[in-house]
């Protein structure tokens, strides 16, 4: 469980790593625009959530195969294990 928590934790750092990033270079473009007076604030705006709204996936993208290969791997290893449900289900098995 604290290994999910820790990969799920990782995965939204490199996504807010890489959303920061688009997002600064778009602020460099958008000051860019304002030294030249050539910008329109509604375009702004939209420019702003389109960035947000493409850059979701990338999380998703890096986040789900981490989560999922921290589950597989505990469940394999609930497996190997044997729960305490299991063995107690075998002893009344073999009684």
């Amino acid at each position: 469980m604290i290994i999910w928590i820790f990969f799920g934790i990782l995965g939204f750092l490199i996504w807010l790593s890489i959303t920061g990033a688009f997002f600064l270079e778009w602020l460099n473009w958008y000051e860019k625009l304002k030294e030249k007076k050539i910008y329109n604030k509604r375009k702004t705006i939209v420019g702003i959530f389109l960035t947000i709204l493409f850059l979701a996936p990338v999380g998703w993208i890096i986040w789900i195969p981490i989560y999922w290969l921290t589950y597989g791997i505990h469940k394999w290893k609930a497996w190997f294990n044997e729960p305490e449900a299991f063995k107690k289900i075998k002893n009344k098995e073999k009684f």
